[in-house]
């Protein structure tokens, strides 16, 4: 019998800093039938001085694109193996990672996309922690509350040409989700301990030439939902995700914009969030948007349940509060109230739809009394 082939697909743009040690990570697979497809966009920063040195076995090709999802979707349909996984520039695998795939794929020949665990490192390549895989659930997937590590997640060939081989290369940004929605609609999947590769955390500013923005993120995912919401063939327990994922995934960006250091911009998607929780989290996201709109700038210190989300809701919002933003009165609220806080969330898991509003009202009113006491 054949042995089954792995393609390793790295996108890549002005990626000179780290491609050298991407490349390396795969040629140090201990499994034989590894292929390495890298498409560039056109680099002018040294990227293509290192192709050309690279070993003849990684088959590369440079030529403009149209962005992240578009050389996704030419690399992909350029490789040949039967698994195939998706390696950012600046990401490394782990030396037995193919091996890895090929057993596990193997072992459960019923899974379309098996992943695990990363350990996450700096700039510098020091290991600086850990990201397990999250148990897969669907919903939690498309809400963006949970979100597949793609330097980690395999997939099986046979799996991804049943819903389409490729990326969506219409997408400016975000096309690993796009592709994970779209097997899970269709295929198992499922993560499987095990660390297979190492994820690079560090500030980036920019994708390629693009600025990294809040703003691209949300237009990609929404337009992933909506389609997938829209599409009469989705099933009824999936359509009515909509107010979930919508929370979900402001709370999402809201994570995001406080981690690229835009305080304002986080608060901003974390009141449209709260505007998925009735009318008690709507009049909360209206103060919220006053403070923004009269207050002074902020300055941030850099760094199948259909309801939304609540205790990812606190938990988003906690972080904000805590990062210096100025909300003087929502910390002093955290800092005085942060003991009945703590029970509050722990009963959210039993009652949420008795306490979300119960909890928000308290804020809001703890809010205007703060606000009177100090005319």
């Amino acid at each position: 019998m054949n042995e089954p082939v792995v393609s390793i697909v790295t996108p890549c743009l002005n990626s000179a800093e780290f491609l050298a040690s991407c490349l390396a990570s795969v040629q140090a697979q201990d499994y034989p039938h590894v292929e390495h497809i890298v498409q560039d966009g056109g680099s002018t920063d040294g990227t293509i001085e290192l192709l050309h040195r690279a070993p003849g076995d990684v088959r590369w090709v440079s030529e403009p694109d149209h962005g992240q999802a578009d050389a996704l979707d030419r690399a992909l349909r350029r490789s040949r193996g039967d698994i195939l996984l998706v390696l950012n520039a600046d990401d490394e695998l782990l030396p037995d990672a193919a091996r890895w795939a090929v057993e596990q794929m193997q072992q459960h020949p019923w899974l379309g996309v098996i992943y695990g665990d990363l350990y996450l490192m700096d700039e510098d390549g020091v290991i600086i922690g850990e990201a397990q895989g999250p148990p897969y659930d669907f919903a939690s997937i498309f809400c963006v509350e949970t979100v597949i590590p793609a330097q980690a997640a395999f997939i099986r060939r046979s799996a991804l040409e049943a819903v389409g081989l490729g990326a969506d290369a219409s997408l400016d940004t975000c096309p690993d989700y796009e592709m994970f929605v779209r097997l899970g609609l269709r295929v198992r999947m499922r993560h499987i301990p095990g660390f297979v590769a190492k994820y690079r955390s560090y500030y980036r500013p920019m994708d390629g030439v693009t600025p990294r923005t809040v703003e691209r993120f949300i237009r990609a995912k929404s337009a992933v939902m909506q389609r997938v919401l829209a599409d009469p063939q989705t099933p009824l327990s999936i359509k009515k995700l909509a107010r979930r994922a919508r929370a979900g995934l402001y709370l999402w960006a809201s994570a995001e914009a406080r981690g690229l250091g835009d305080a304002h911009r986080a608060w901003a998607c974390y009141a449209d969030a709260l505007t998925e929780f009735g009318l008690a989290g709507s009049v909360l996201a209206g103060f919220i948007r006053l403070r923004l709109r009269l207050g002074p700038p902020l300055t941030p210190r850099l760094p199948y349940q259909t309801r939304p989300n609540a205790r990812r809701a606190l938990s988003i919002g906690k972080s904000l509060l805590w990062e210096g933003s100025g909300f003087f009165v929502m910390a002093r609220l955290v800092g005085a109230c942060s003991r009945v806080a703590r029970i509050l969330a722990r009963a959210i898991a039993r009652s949420t739809p008795v306490v979300v509003p119960l909890l928000l009202t308290l804020m809001l009113l703890y809010l205007l009394i703060v606000v009177t006491s100090r005319r």
